[in-house]
């Protein structure tokens, strides 16, 4: 029986649950291989890797051997990795540099790809999609003997009940303690990880599902991504000091629309936003960074 972490302050549940149950299941899915095959060239090329490095095996890099050190030390060292925060930095809007820029909308084309080809499907939705704006990364390093978070749900930092988690590993394997932990609906505590085969993704309720993550004790690095997203009749926006608002944590894709519209309309609104639209995730994600 899997011992989950210590919860995080737990807000009231919602006076009702606001999906059909059909959507609180957790459900597997394929993405078509050449556009995972994009996404690991992408992370390779942020983190200046050969092309034919195995991210699994990231921990052996000269970056995840200090990594690693540094984490299995005593002392506190922080949510995000040295991995999480060169992402960030190449991925960050204020960075002007021409790799930068590049990979940003490489990376955005293909998440919209994925939303549309696969999201969209998943939801039942044929017309439009709230998404968040840009996915979170996500590193979990084998051998530093530590637990990476606090078991939660979304909703318990605020995020809206209507959200639907969708978990995409990037070119490695995922399974027992490399992986992260779920309810397959809420409240049922039957916590087991996700296992996926390559070119999978994982759609879960963690917004009231509890989930959480354990020391990595594989000898596999799991690199991932992660976003919510919500059907366009379910999105009720926020007050104007919230970030789970469209044009701040959100974008929409209308799937009559070119996939570049959806594109360059978050370029051109990252860009213009500055470096408070990828804050807003990091700081919507609070102890979620460590999955």
């Amino acid at each position: 029986m899997i011992r989950p972490v210590e919860h995080v302050i737990r807000l009231p549940d919602p006076p009702c649950l606001p999906l059909p149950k059909e959507l609180m299941l957790t459900k597997y899915y394929d993405v078509d291989p050449g556009m995972c095959r994009e996404l690991e060239d992408i992370v390779k090329e942020v983190f200046d890797l050969e092309k034919d490095c195995d991210l699994s095996k990231l921990h052996e890099t000269e970056l995840g051997k200090k990594e690693v050190w540094k984490r299995s030390r005593p002392e506190r060292t922080g949510r995000l990795t040295q991995f999480n925060k060169e992402w960030y930095n190449v991925m960050k809007p204020e960075v002007t540099a021409v790799k930068g820029k590049v990979l940003r909308k490489r990376f955005q084309v293909v998440y919209q790809q994925i939303v549309r080809s696969v999201v969209a499907q998943a939801l039942g939705e044929e017309e439009e999609v709230v998404f968040q704006m840009w996915p979170t990364f996500r590193v979990h390093l084998p051998g530093t003997d530590k637990g990476v978070g606090t078991r939660h749900r979304d909703y318990d930092y605020m995020h809206p009940p209507t959200e639907i988690n969708f978990w995409l590993p990037i070119g490695c394997t995922v399974y027992g303690s490399n992986s992260l932990y779920s309810e397959s609906e809420p409240e049922k505590g039957d916590y087991t990880p996700f296992v996926t085969t390559p070119c999978q993704i994982v759609r879960f309720y963690g917004s009231l599902c509890d989930h959480f993550t354990m020391p990595n004790t594989t000898p596999h690095t799991r690199v991932s991504i992660d976003f919510r997203v919500i059907r366009k009749n379910d999105y009720t926006p926020a007050g104007p000091q919230s970030q789970f608002i469209i044009g701040r944590h959100y974008s929409y894709l209308t799937l009559a629309e070119p996939l570049e519209a959806g594109v360059d309309r978050i370029v051109a609104k990252t860009e213009d936003q500055g470096s408070d639209a990828q804050a807003d995730d990091d700081d919507s994600s609070g102890l979620q960074l460590t999955w």
